[in-house]
């Protein structure tokens, strides 16, 4: 069978060579050869043949499938007209001899083979590194995708988020659309690059454009909340509505909410009060979900930004930690400040209560300095310990506890 391109994930990597990489040769045909349009650049919209090494449309092939064609038609390459392989055996045959001659789309290709251990083959990430990285010598957009992604889980590789992103900016730049889509996430929580919602959006903007359903729906829920761009409730509809038209289940959810905030803002100026209220809907500060009926976000002990589990916290983490520290310690020292007054007045209201008589305050008198040399001596021993700063466990982000005996602190 031919082999799509929906296997080869988004991504763009680069080592320090980047640089110097050649530009991916223009070895497939410019257009399909079944309806002789031009070839979409997402290559999961492409399914390529074995034989030949040709591309064609991946939806045009499922329509011949799909016809009333003779078998014998059907089941052949529509390029050079070899038949199609009858076994998975036979397939990677085909796709070794083009390996073997070091052609960049099918290393990159056998490389997801390896990845995914598919083909009869076993799975190995580390020979699918390998592989994608002899393609991305020689330019090849969709294997710089493919190891970036390897070295953003860490699979076959050291991870790293900093060659992640190197690798998908130089897939993105040379116009493969999941890498603009995967490079976005990563400036969305800081991840390998400085965090920036202003570039997400860029990015956001350019896969969505090349039809990436994803890209919509998550830009659409940036122009609800304007993060890293104006807030634009139509633009957020414009961008939404074409995910839904797809059937993307995020984007069914952002559009729902979308809707009670467009009705709660037109009840709100149609009433007579003078003051307006436009509140962005709550969302997932790293993955951008929005809170609806059947999903419930989490707030941060920071009571700033909401999550929808532990693993888009961690992920979120590098990128709110700052902000999350400064936030407890002005709430500490809220709740410090609030204590300290209440012993004040107290204390304010106990000595200044006035005796009935003047035996009684003579008699008093001296009681009161006794108590008060008492109190003056246990309210003013050695100074306080001072509280030190709140933090929060690396692993949970849970608080941590006072109590050194339940602490492990790393000596590095």
């Amino acid at each position: 069978m031919p082999q799509t391109m929906s296997k080869q994930t988004t991504s763009t990597t680069t080592s320090s060579t980047a640089a110097s990489l050649p530009q991916q040769q223009n070895e497939e045909p410019d257009v399909c050869c079944i309806c002789l349009d031009e070839l979409p650049t997402d290559y999961s919209k492409l399914c390529r043949y074995t034989c030949c090494g040709k591309t064609c449309c991946l939806g045009c092939h499922k329509n011949v499938m799909k016809s009333k064609m003779p078998d014998d038609l059907k089941y052949r390459c529509h390029q050079c007209r070899k038949p199609i392989p009858e076994n998975d055996e036979e397939q990677v045959k085909r796709l070794r001899e083009w390996v073997d001659k070091g052609k960049a789309w099918a290393q990159a290709m056998m490389a997801d083979w390896y990845r995914d251990g598919d083909c009869g083959l076993k799975q190995s990430y580390v020979m699918a590194a390998m592989l994608s990285e002899k393609a991305v010598a020689q330019g090849d957009r969709v294997a710089m995708c493919d190891l970036a992604c390897l070295y953003r889980n860490g699979q076959g590789v050291v991870q790293s988020f900093k060659k992640a992103a190197e690798l998908y900016t130089m897939a993105a730049e040379r116009g493969e659309v999941k890498a603009m889509f995967n490079l976005a996430l990563l400036y969305r929580t800081g991840r390998g690059v400085a965090q920036s919602d202003g570039k997400a959006v860029e990015l956001y903007t350019m896969a969505a454009e090349e039809g990436h359903v994803h890209a919509m729906s998550n830009l659409g829920v940036l122009y609800i909340k304007g993060q890293g761009v104006d807030q634009s409730f139509e633009l957020a509809r414009e961008w939404i509505t074409k995910a839904v038209d797809e059937g993307h289940e995020n984007a069914i959810k952002a559009l729902n909410v979308l809707d009670e905030i467009e009705a709660r803002t037109a009840a709100t100026t149609t009433s007579t009060t003078t003051t307006t209220n436009t509140t962005s809907p709550r969302c997932c500060a790293a993955c951008t979900t929005p809170q609806t009926n059947d999903h419930t976000l989490n707030r941060c002990k920071c009571h700033s930004v909401h999550y929808c589990n532990s693993t888009c916290q961690r992920a979120h983490w590098a990128a709110h930690q700052e902000e999350h520290r400064r936030l407890v310690q002005e709430q500490t020292a809220t709740k410090n400040a609030s204590e300290n007054d209440k012993k004040e007045t107290s204390t304010t209201t106990t000595s200044s209560s006035s005796p009935p008589s003047q035996s009684k305050k003579e008699s008093d008198n001296g009681k009161k300095e006794s108590t008060t040399k008492q109190s003056s001596t246990a309210l003013s021993p050695s100074p306080q310990r001072q509280k030190e700063e709140s933090d929060v466990c690396c692993i949970c982000l849970d608080e941590l506890p006072t109590d050194y005996t339940k602490l492990i602190r790393a000596t590095c």
